[in-house]
C-alpha cells in the first residue's frame, strides 16, 4: 500500500491536486473559447476518419501498422477527453479522473505529433524523394489531415490552456514509442511488411533512423516542457508586475487635504 501511495505521489506530485486548473483558458476573459475549439476539433477528426476509411480502401492494415495513425488516434483521445473536461461539472472521482487522462493524453499526444511532423515533413521525405514528387492531390491532402492538422490544433490548445509538462510524465509520452518499436520490428521481419523505408529493421538506416527517432521523442516532449514552463513564468510575470503596479498606486496615492468641518 505504502508502495502504491510513493508511486502516486511521484507520478502525481501536490502541484497536480487541482489537475483541472491546467486544462481551462489562463485569460479569464477568453474561458470560452476551449470548450469550442474541443468540440471543432473533434468534428475535424471524425471527418479526418471518414475521408481516410475511403482514400485508404486496400491499404486499412496502414492504420494499425503505421505511427501516423497511432498519433492520429491519440490525438483524437486527447480531445475527446479535453472536451470532457470542458463539461463535466460535477465533483467527484470521474471528473477528477478525466481530467488526469486528459492531462496525461496531452502530454504523449503532443510529443507524438512533434516526432511525427518533423520524421514525415523532413526525414521520410528526403529520403524517399522520388514518390514524394509523385504525390497527387489527394495523397498531399491525406498527409496534411494526418501530419499537420492534429499539430497544429495542439498548439492552438496549449496556447490557450495552463499545461505544464510534468517531468515524471516522460515514461507515459515514451510508451508509444517502445509499442510501436515492437510492433513495427515484428511487420517487418515477421511478415515483411516494413512500414517506412528508413526502420525495416534489415539495413543500416535502422540503426540509424531508430535512435535518432527515439531522440526526437524525447526533444518531443522537452518541447512541450519549456513551452509550458516558459508561458508559466509569463503569467506569473505578468500578474506579478501588474500586482505590483497595484501596490505603487496605492502607496503613491495622495491623500486629499481634509476639509473643515463646520461644527
Amino acid at each position: 500500500m505504502q508502495s502504491c501511495k510513493s508511486l502516486n505521489t511521484y507520478f502525481w506530485p501536490e502541484a497536480l491536486n487541482n489537475v483541472h486548473i491546467y486544462l481551462e483558458c489562463k485569460q479569464p476573459e477568453r474561458k470560452s473559447c476551449l470548450p469550442i475549439l474541443r468540440l471543432v476539433a473533434v468534428i475535424i477528426f471524425i471527418a479526418i476518419y471518414i475521408h481516410s476509411y475511403f482514400a485508404m480502401e486496400g491499404y486499412r492494415i496502414y492504420y494499425l501498422i503505421a505511427f501516423t495513425e497511432w498519433g492520429l488516434l491519440m490525438t483524437t483521445v486527447t480531445f475527446v477527453l479535453l472536451l470532457f473536461a470542458s463539461h463535466i461539472k460535477t465533483e467527484g472521482r470521474t471528473k477528477q479522473r478525466v481530467n488526469c487522462l486528459a492531462y496525461v493524453f496531452f502530454e504523449i499526444s503532443w510529443t507524438a505529433d512533434v516526432v511525427i511532423t518533423i520524421v514525415f515533413w523532413s526525414i521520410l521525405v528526403v529520403v524517399d524523394i522520388e514518390q514524394a514528387r509523385a504525390y497527387d492531390f489527394e495523397v498531399l491532402a491525406f498527409t496534411c489531415e494526418t501530419h499537420l492538422i492534429p499539430m497544429i490544433l495542439l498548439a492552438i490548445e496549449y496556447y490557450n490552456n495552463s499545461v505544464r509538462f510534468t517531468k515524471t510524465h516522460a515514461v507515459f509520452a515514451f510508451t508509444p514509442a517502445f509499442l510501436y518499436t515492437i510492433v513495427s520490428i515484428i511487420s517487418s521481419l515477421v511478415y515483411d511488411m516494413p512500414v517506412y523505408p528508413i526502420l525495416t529493421w534489415k539495413d543500416y538506416k535502422s540503426i540509424i533512423f531508430g535512435p535518432l527517432i527515439m531522440a526526437l521523442f524525447a526533444g518531443g516532449f522537452l518541447s512541450g516542457y519549456l513551452i509550458g514552463e516558459r508561458k508559466h513564468r509569463r503569467h506569473h510575470h505578468h500578474h506579478g508586475q501588474d500586482g505590483l503596479l497595484e501596490k505603487k498606486d496605492v502607496e503613491g496615492a495622495t491623500v486629499p487635504e481634509a476639509k473643515p468641518q463646520a461644527l
